[in-house]
């Protein structure tokens, strides 16, 4: 279609008029990055549209518009481009980042958990009669008081 401004773009998001379809406008300047004007909202996001090997055409959603400028865009869709060269797909690609920081964050709350918690925890799991909890928590205060607030990791002592 045309090689892409800044300026284009804006004048096109702000002159756009509802349409029946989306309309996909391509960058001649970078292959594979497209702008897409929703049919009725007229929303403006940034979309790169490859191929991972061996596989069916994906389009994949960067940002939407003014949030993620042009240049800004540009350099995303190296990334995923890349990604699509190397038989990666990039959807499961943030996926598994995703999943990755969620789990660095358990095992980080994990690491800062205290014996107090995890009794407590242990006592609701079980679901324990009062006068039961009661003796454990009284057992792990005598036996374990100077621990109870510590966290897990940092218990390492026997004395």
């Amino acid at each position: 279609m045309a090689v892409l401004t800044q300026e284009y773009i804006d004048d096109l998001v702000a002159g756009y008029e509802p349409t029946s379809k989306d309309v996909f406008i391509k960058d001649d300047a970078f292959k594979g990055l497209q702008l897409k004007l929703a049919r009725k909202s007229g929303r403006a996001t940034w979309i790169v549209y490859g191929r991972v090997k061996r596989s069916n055409p994906l389009r994949f959603t960067l940002g939407t518009h003014p949030h993620l400028q042009l240049q800004e865009a540009r350099k995303q869709a190296i990334d995923v481009l890349a990604l699509y060269e190397r038989g990666i797909s990039p959807v499961e690609a943030r996926r598994k980042q995703e999943q990755e920081q969620q789990d660095d964050a358990d095992i980080e709350k994990r690491r800062q958990t205290s014996l107090r918690e995890i009794l407590d925890h242990h006592i609701r799991v079980k679901n324990l009669k009062s006068k039961t909890a009661y003796d454990y928590r009284n057992t792990f205060k005598v036996c374990f008081g100077k621990w109870l607030d510590k966290p897990i990791q940092d218990i390492k002592e026997l004395n």
